[in-house]
């Protein structure tokens, strides 16, 4: 080592091994503490990337901003998510725990959000919102189509409590099969 420093009071936080400041009297831009902490104004890192062993990264205040190379989240846990998003704001209105914003000019090509599973895409939203849902989809608490109509290509199957139809109804080809009866009022 070219420089060793060893104190012989067992480590702690009561004292610095190492104070960095400048001449204005401000507080130290560098310290190293008696039970490791390193306290810094700023880093950069030129290359190489920084690695965290353990213990994670916490952001007190600030944000995380990532300018190039995009975020990869990755964990090898069995129990754990790989990401999570928590909000504990609870007083303000119109809080968003995830806003996603796309600024590409051919919205129809690609996407805010793809979702999948060994290389299949399984729930995607395109930057238009045009949603697609592979393997079915469960509502329970209703679904509302705004305009444009609901298309159906491949048969409609209402398990219980019926379709209400306010409005009419136009069936374009193949006819209207009804099993077990039907109401009109």
């Amino acid at each position: 080592s070219v420089l060793d420093l060893t104190t012989v009071k067992a480590a702690s936080p009561d004292f610095y091994f190492l104070k960095v400041g400048a001449s204005d009297g401000e507080d130290s831009k560098f310290s190293i503490r008696g039970d490791g902490l390193v306290s810094f104004d700023r880093m950069t890192v030129q290359e190489g990337g920084q690695s965290v062993l353990d213990g994670g990264i916490k952001v007190i205040s600030g944000g995380l901003s990532i300018l190039s190379g995009g975020l990869v989240v990755e964990t090898q846990s069995t129990y754990q998510a790989t990401a999570t998003f928590i909000s504990e704001a609870t007083s303000f209105t119109n809080n968003t725990v995830l806003f996603l914003e796309n600024y590409n000019t051919d919205p129809t090509d690609n996407y805010l959000i793809k979702a999948g599973n060994q290389g299949e895409d399984k729930f995607t939203v395109r930057s238009d919102g045009y949603v697609v849902v592979e393997g079915g989809m469960a509502v329970s608490a209703g679904l509302s189509v705004m305009s444009a109509g609901l298309t159906v290509t491949h048969g409609l199957s209402v398990l219980s409590s019926g379709i209400k139809i306010t409005g009419g109804t136009t069936v374009m080809s193949s006819g209207l099969k009804v099993t077990g009866g039907t109401t009109i009022l």
